[in-house]
């Protein structure tokens, strides 16, 4: 049968110059060593930019959006926000859809509502 003493509460012996450090002298041992600023490795690379390419500020066409609200489900809320298919659909506007995107996707609200004479 086995005997299980409990785990010592200090930190396991540490050795400079075959002499044992005291619990002071191992924090002040702890503190040289993890105190120092990290340096980078002196053979690696700088991380690589990030690419950026055109295709992500494409802005939506009319012909998507007209896509995206047809294959909106009917009867249930398409996202977490609770608004039903229905109610997106009978809010279309299809007078201003053509200016809507391209002006809105880079500027505010308040200057695009400005730019269709509201």
């Amino acid at each position: 049968k086995r005997i299980y003493a409990p785990r010592p509460l200090s930190t396991p012996a540490i050795k400079i110059n075959n002499t044992v450090l005291t619990e002071n002298q191992k924090a002040k041992h702890f503190i040289r060593l993890y105190s120092r600023k990290a340096k980078r490795h002196p053979h690696s690379y700088p991380p690589p930019p990030i690419p950026v390419t055109d295709t992500e500020f494409i802005p939506i066409t009319a012909a998507e959006l007209e896509r995206a609200q047809r294959l909106l489900p009917k009867g249930t809320a398409a996202a977490p926000d609770g608004i039903y298919g229905e109610a997106l659909s009978n809010t279309w506007d299809p007078v201003p859809k053509r200016r809507l995107l391209p002006s809105s996707t880079r500027v505010s609200v308040r200057a695009w509502l400005q730019s269709l004479g509201k």
